[in-house]
């Protein structure tokens, strides 16, 4: 099994220039076998043109060179050949970094277009400095790691902000750049093993919400620590201050106040519109650690403690839907659900599920999803009586017939529970994918 273990790293002025050169080395050479695979797509399946001068599609057909020969369809590893041939040549620069940097994006590219044709994901892209992630790959022959310290093939060693939690073989390794800060994802080998949880029956539900980020079924309730609501002011402001400076650069380039930026025309930048721009990165990237933080401990918390977590299967795309309409038919109280959109993608559904799921894995925990049209939070989880009707505002209620006083969300945490545990003791279910080349594969239901 293969872990991953990202770690900020604290370099000194001189190496972070040399990262800021080797992710130069890794755009400029994406960007390079990118053109290379267009241009040698069109030559290899030329296009159709109708009638009307449209573009109607490609022609289908095995194509053949001047001599007969069959022309061989366009290769990552081609095209790393015909780079590998030139460098010498034109990017001499290039040699400074060590070479897999400038050898992995061939295989990114074809694993893009892979992807790309078989329908899993959009056509890949230019990677435009100062827009794209800058990021390179290393392979665990140009780094060694030493306690809090990688060595580094022509740089040397950088100091790291913790150690390696992990102890196994080193296979290879990522460094990348956010919000000014540069870190290092380190892929390592560990030795398969089955895990045991401690308490294997032991079983929780748990309800996910806005104003709390998670009710469990024993009563406890997780804070939402609001990250983005509590920095929102001073992401405003910034973003207000970097527009002015914005509008300043366009009159400087010679547009008009108010008027879109014409297609190639370039605004610089200037030092303060760059400062304001890497305030503006550190306040998301402030936000977005405080949200992960506690994504982390809460997941960590409950494959820790118990051996069956149960949770609803939300479907956080139709939950966090806009409900302005359209002109035929406009929608209501659209500022009211626009913040309570902002409120769940606040909390991170998908992301916390995300991590329920792979940690359950390492720690033996038994994850149960129920169906999400289960009414949770109508019904009784002392008689089983389900309620008519529950708005959002009703928090606290009673039942009519038992008269047992519930709490909102702790009910549905108790109602999650119990129908989690009666679908695990039932046969399970597996899905198969079937990939049929849409983005959105169809999933077909197959008993184990």
């Amino acid at each position: 099994m293969i872990v991953a273990h990202k770690i900020q790293l604290l370099p000194n002025n001189v190496q972070s220039s040399f990262f800021s050169q080797a992710c130069g080395v890794a755009r400029h050479t994406w960007n390079w076998a990118y053109r290379e695979w267009e241009r040698q797509s069109r030559n290899r399946n030329p296009i159709i043109i109708d009638n009307y001068g449209d573009v109607v599609g490609y022609e289908k057909r095995k194509p053949v060179d001047d001599n007969g020969a069959l022309i061989p369809p366009v290769s990552g590893l081609a095209l790393k050949k015909e780079f590998l041939a030139l460098i010498d040549d034109q990017w001499p620069w290039m040699r400074i970094v060590p070479s897999h940097i400038y050898h992995q994006p061939f295989a990114d590219l074809q694993s893009a277009w892979n992807r790309c044709y078989k329908g899993l994901a959009e056509k890949p892209v230019k990677k435009h400095k100062g827009k794209a992630k800058d990021s390179f790959y290393l392979a665990n022959t140009c780094i060694t790691i030493e306690g809090r310290h990688v060595k580094i093939s022509k740089l040397g060693q950088v100091r790291m902000r913790e150690d390696l939690r992990f102890s196994g073989k080193v296979m290879s390794a990522r460094i990348s750049r956010t919000a000014g800060q540069w870190s290092i994802s380190v892929a390592i080998e560990v030795p398969d093993v089955v895990p045991v949880h401690n308490q294997p029956t032991v079983a929780v539900g748990v309800d996910m919400g806005v104003n709390t980020m998670a009710a469990l079924s024993t009563g406890e309730m997780r804070a939402n620590p609001k990250a983005l609501s509590k920095n929102e002011k001073k992401l405003k402001r910034l973003q207000r201050k970097l527009s002015r400076q914005l509008e300043a650069a366009k009159i400087k380039a010679g547009v008009a106040p108010g008027q879109a930026i014409p297609r190639g025309t370039r605004i610089e930048f200037s030092g303060r519109m760059q400062d304001t721009k890497l305030k503006i990165q550190r306040a998301h990237g402030r936000i977005a650690g405080i949200r992960s933080n506690a994504q982390h401990q809460l997941s960590s918390e409950l494959t820790k403690r118990f051996g069956i977590v149960a949770i609803e299967d939300l479907n956080v795309k139709g939950m966090t839907a806009s409900a302005k309409g359209d002109a035929a038919n406009p929608g209501k109280n659209v500022a009211q659900k626009s913040g309570l959109n902002r409120g769940m993608m606040d909390v991170g559904f998908g992301e916390l599920r995300r991590q329920l799921d792979y940690k359950a894995k390492r720690t033996g925990t038994q994850l149960a999803v129920i169906n999400r049209w289960f009414p949770s939070s109508k019904t009784c989880s002392v008689c089983g009586v389900v309620q008519e009707y529950m708005p959002l505002n009703i928090r606290e209620w009673r039942c009519p017939s038992c008269g047992a006083q519930h709490d909102r969300d702790v009910n549905a945490a108790k109602n999650i529970k119990r129908i989690g545990v009666i679908q695990l003791q039932e046969p399970q279910i597996q899905k198969e994918v079937k990939r049929v080349g849409k983005l959105n594969p169809i999933r077909k239901r197959v008993s184990a």
